[in-house]
């Protein structure tokens, strides 16, 4: 993939102080997460889980989460506060009751060890639209608390002061359908290059809004079913999207779109409830 410079505009707004027991002193400019080598795979061959991806550890997405329905692995969410999570608004469309939607967190096989986390209620945004997929996008609150569970913190969130443009790069991370048909147990991550949206119109048509991100999809290297609801990240800990839908076929050379955090209408329906 051809590496192109870009640039991010931000308001340098240094946020230090605690958040409900989470200590907070970054600047959203800033690359403060400090990377973890992957499990060695040693000479074993593997089938790639994110199309065409490598393994990640857990360590270096600790607010990853993998969201449960009637115990079935359905999508992806991201740890926001001590109580709130993110994710795809297409996740919970069903309106199914919280105490059937659960959460497992800090372990980088979803099948295997980890912390599960009872979903106490959820709120989708009011103007999500099922057809298009706008504004996809919802917080859980949890019973109990993400705080003090190891290999659990939550992720920055990106804000209206900062805009991620074309040619940026970003990473995504998931457990979702590989490319011989079945959901993995282990931690798979890719890089994207931000593409503009006017581009990604050409694809999709009317359907691409301000409240939409995409990335371009490049030698098969994509996500795909079940990586839904999953963190888009730039600096490797800024949480600028949320993974939200893309072509029928994984990997096919169609944009990936996501929700895009930053957006007013966005980030001020996550602020209202998770006051994060």
């Amino acid at each position: 993939m051809l590496t192109k410079t870009f640039v991010v505009f931000c308001i340098l707004l240094p946020i230090i102080g605690t958040i409900n027991g989470f200590i907070v002193d970054k600047k959203l400019n800033e690359t403060p997460c400090k990377r973890i080598p992957p499990r060695d795979k040693g000479n074993d061959t593997f089938s790639p889980y994110i199309l065409n991806g490598q393994p990640a550890d857990i360590r270096n997405y600790p607010f990853k989460l993998s969201l449960h329905i009637f115990e079935r692995f359905e999508c992806s969410a991201s740890v926001i506060s001590p109580i709130w999570s993110l994710t795809a608004g297409h996740c919970v469309e069903s309106r199914i009751s919280p105490e059937y939607i659960t959460l497992i967190g800090g372990t980088s096989n979803r099948a295997v060890g980890g912390y599960l986390f009872n979903v106490e209620e959820y709120h989708i945004h009011p103007d999500y639209n099922p057809l298009t997929l706008d504004c996809d996008a919802a917080v859980m609150r949890i019973r109990g608390a993400f705080w003090g569970v190891p290999n659990i913190r939550p992720v920055i969130l990106a804000n209206e002061a900062c805009r991620t443009n074309a040619g940026s790069i970003v990473k995504l991370a998931g457990w979702g359908l590989n490319e011989v048909g079945y959901y993995p147990n282990d931690l798979f991550e890719i890089h994207q290059e931000i593409i503009d949206n006017d581009s990604c119109y050409l694809n999709w048509g009317g359907d691409i809004t301000d409240r939409m991100l995409c990335a371009a999809v490049e030698n098969e290297v994509d996500s795909c079913s079940g990586d839904s609801g999953g963190a888009v990240l730039q600096f490797g800990c800024l949480q600028v999207g949320i993974i939200s839908f893309g072509s029928n076929i994984c990997g096919y050379p169609i944009p990936s779109v996501f929700t895009r955090v930053e957006n007013p209408l966005i980030r001020g329906f996550i602020r209202y409830y998770a006051r994060v």
